[in-house]
């Protein structure tokens, strides 16, 4: 088809004003349904009957208002050409129908300022042929004519008239294009009746809406794609455009692939090319979302991530600026590298990736992938990243760092006798991104392609040693490439003959694959003493274990209280939580969470040395450890002079320990009414607030630590325990003695009381020290 001297490629994006133009003509063949968009059927999603011209004219109204001078894409239409001019339409016919309809009702309304747009000059005097012609029946044919000559180009004629003009037949009423029709343009006049732009409207789907041309060749090839198309009469998906640019390139003529279903019979390429696309889309469609009524987003989803894999690039760039790689525009044009971008196309691979072979091997790899994750071993390991059913679903909310190496490693190895490894190895670098303090074990997906593109077997691909071999990976502007099989790794695969235990470790909430931790605690082990090395080793796991996930599981059973409320107490003291001011409570504030795991202890030393420990001997190296502390910080000398909320907060909770202690009580776990504002004291302006009697000097029987309470109507403050739990030996917020709950009733002597209790309690902790 030409423009002037100007030939239409397949693959570009053309104006209404360039396909209704000159000698061109599109046709609506035989083959095509009838027109429909303006028949209610119905709608299950509004659980309604309507029609779909309304929502068509909402859309492009909305654009126009918000964008007019934006071109807008309005999806593919295909076809071939045949006779020279004449584009027989495989597929846009309802969409273009309903814009020449909108067409012909704002030419009545702008004084035919739009009818070049639907009719020549030349046919308006000859054979009155409009630019869009329905050669499904004449009666459609003549009907369309006689609506643009007569009345389009004529506003004297009211819509309400139409059926009782002379042009119009009785026979008319038995054609189901043209009643459907007859309804778009009264749903159109509604629309634009008070329009005062009409004529901008007009020429902004003239000039600016644009089709994206596809040329099917011929009759054959167009009826063959026609009928494998599922035309739902809306405007094409980004996968149906897809389509016909794969499908329309493969031979017709000859029988050469056999029919998988029927081996006795053989198939064309288009014909085994397009089962295969129909079977890739109910695969995406029966795995699709619960709230997705199409398979077309798994579907685009899934040709996203076949691009990012083949041209290992996440995004596509453009004068240095990024955006989401774009399917059809990679099956369609050969990308280009600009060194100035932060990141380009393995551009050598992109002839191969057009192979419909290449791109069913990775769609099987993604259908291994989601029916192989089924295994419990397997999904027991993902879902210790997304806590969801391993659906197709989980992958496509996952990361690209996850999702796309698991479907490379498929699609070259299968699911052999290593892939239940190389998944912990992804869920390990997963959790290498999401922890700052170990991105320096992160690999980036790029790397872990190249990875298994430069392994010949599943056992190189996880013992690779990425630096030794660095100038063979593709360079990533701002990306390091870190070392794959370093030496954490390397240890585990020493320790291989134990690998159950190894595997129990890693699945640890807080190690998630990195054992770091447990090999770093003494760095004296001989690791070729694979036996006594486990047996050190699963001592120190149970060490982390009775320690670390006493508190996180905040048990407070009675055999477990005191090393629950002395394993709190040393993690203050070592630093692992700190006191300090906590967001959205106010600056006057300062407190501290006592009874929050974070992952600070991973990288204290002191930590790391209690782990060493015998079971029996965690409790006294706690305490040996805080009272060494307490007399280097003369913590209990508690004065105004001396004030500072991390002074206060400590010797608080030291007192509240030990207390807790002799009452062989577990101290509660809380840490605020939101979990995050912590044991709290007031700064040294306010410390008349900290003060149990206010008219009394600041000391440490005159004092009381509450929880923070987060800004709001009424600002920030500490808040106390109430009644029903004031004085109770487990509870932090509330004094150690016989104090009263209500400000008013408390007296000296109540304070003479606490201090009488809390001199026992640091008697007790010395008691402690000795034995």
């Amino acid at each position: 088809m030409t423009r002037g001297n100007i030939k239409l490629e397949s693959g570009g994006e053309y104006t209404l004003k360039e396909l209704f133009h000159d000698k061109n003509r599109i046709i609506i063949p035989d083959l095509q349904r009838d027109y429909c968009w303006g028949d209610k059927a119905w709608n299950k999603d509004a659980e309604k009957y309507t029609e779909l011209v309304s929502g068509f004219m909402d859309s492009l109204l909305s654009s126009f208002s918000e964008k007019p001078e934006d071109k807008l894409t309005l999806g593919l239409i295909y076809g071939y050409e045949h006779p020279q001019y004449h584009i027989q339409l495989c597929d846009g016919q309802q969409r273009l129908t309903t814009l020449f309809l909108i067409l012909g009702m704002i030419n009545r309304k702008t004084e035919n300022a739009f009818q070049n747009t639907l009719i020549s000059d030349f046919e308006l005097e000859d054979d009155k042929e409009p630019f869009l012609q329905y050669a499904i029946r004449e009666s459609t044919l003549y009907f369309l004519s006689d609506l643009v000559c007569e009345f389009f180009l004529k506003n004297d004629v009211p819509i309400n008239d139409i059926k009782n003009k002379e042009w119009y037949f009785k026979e008319y009423d038995l054609d189901a294009s043209i009643q459907s029709m007859i309804s778009a343009i009264h749903i159109i006049e509604e629309k634009i009746k008070n329009m005062i732009n009409c004529h901008d409207f007009g020429d902004y789907i003239v000039n600016n809406l644009q089709m994206l041309y596809y040329d099917m060749g011929h009759r054959t090839r167009g009826e063959e794609t026609f009928v494998m198309i599922n035309t739902t009469g809306e405007p094409l998906t980004a996968t149906e455009n897809l389509k016909p640019i794969l499908l329309g390139k493969f031979d017709t003529s000859k029988l050469e692939f056999p029919n998988e279903e029927n081996e006795n019979n053989t198939e064309t390429e288009l014909q085994y090319y397009s089962r295969k696309w129909e079977e890739r889309e109910e695969w995406f469609w029966q795995n699709r979302r619960s709230d997705e009524q199409t398979s077309d987003n798994a579907l685009n989803d899934f040709f996203i991530w076949f691009w990012q894999i083949r041209l290992l690039q996440e995004r596509t760039w453009k004068n240095k600026k990024s955006y989401p790689l774009n399917p059809k525009d990679l099956f369609l044009k050969k990308p280009t590298i600009d060194e100035n971008n932060e990141e380009n196309p393995e551009i050598e691979r992109w002839e191969e990736s057009l192979k419909p072979e290449t791109i069913h091997r990775y769609f099987i790899a993604l259908e291994i992938l989601v029916e192989r994750n089924k295994d419990l071993k397997v999904e027991k390991v993902l879902r210790t990243i997304q806590d969801e059913p391993i659906t197709l679903s989980w992958f496509r909310k996952s990361n690209l760092y996850v999702v796309l190496p698991l479907i490379a490693y498929i699609e070259k190895f299968g699911c052999g006798d290593k892939f239940y490894k190389f998944v912990r190895r992804i869920r390990k670098n997963h959790f290498d991104k999401k922890w700052e303090e170990r991105n320096c074990n992160y690999i980036d997906w790029r790397h872990i392609i190249q990875i298994i593109e430069f392994s010949e077997t599943e056992e190189q691909v996880l013992l690779f040693e990425t630096k030794s071999d660095q100038n063979r990976f593709k360079k990533i502007s701002n990306v390091v490439l870190n070392e794959w099989y370093n030496e954490e790794e390397q240890i585990k695969v020493v320790l291989k003959s134990h690998s159950s235990e190894i595997d129990k470790w890693e699945d640890h909430q807080d190690f998630m694959g990195d054992l770091t931790f447990l090999f770093s605690i003494n760095d004296k082990l001989d690791i070729q003493n694979s036996l006594e090395n486990i047996n050190t080793l699963q001592k120190y796991y149970n060490n982390y274990i009775r320690t670390i996930d006493l508190i996180r599981n905040q048990k407070t059973e009675r055999e477990t209280a005191i090393l629950s409320n002395l394993f709190r107490l040393f993690l203050l003291y070592v630093g692992c939580n700190k006191v300090e001011h906590k967001q959205r409570v106010s600056w006057d504030i300062e407190g501290v969470l006592f009874s929050t795991i974070g992952r600070n202890h991973l990288y204290q030393e002191r930590f790391k040395d209690l782990c060493t420990c015998d079971e029996d001997k965690l409790e006294s190296y706690c305490v040996d450890y805080i009272v060494s502390k307490i007399e280097e910080w003369n913590l209990f000398k508690i004065n105004e002079p001396d004030f500072s909320p991390d002074k206060v907060i400590k010797c608080w909770l030291t007192l509240k320990a030990f207390k807790a202690n002799k009452e062989k009580v577990c101290l509660a776990y809380f840490d605020g009414r939101n979990g995050d504002e912590g044991v709290s004291a007031y700064l040294l302006q306010e410390i008349d607030r900290n003060k149990l009697l206010k008219q009394e000097p600041f000391s440490i029987e005159n004092m009381i630590c509450g929880f923070g309470v987060k800004a709001g109507g009424a600002g920030s403050y500490i808040s106390y325990t109430d009644e029903s739990q004031w004085l109770q030996p487990n509870i932090v917020d509330t004094p150690l003695a016989s104090v009263s709950i209500e400000e008013k009733d408390r007296t000296i002597e109540q304070l003479v009381s606490n201090k009488k209790e809390i001199d026992a309690i640091i008697d007790s902790i010395c008691h402690y020290s000795k034995d």
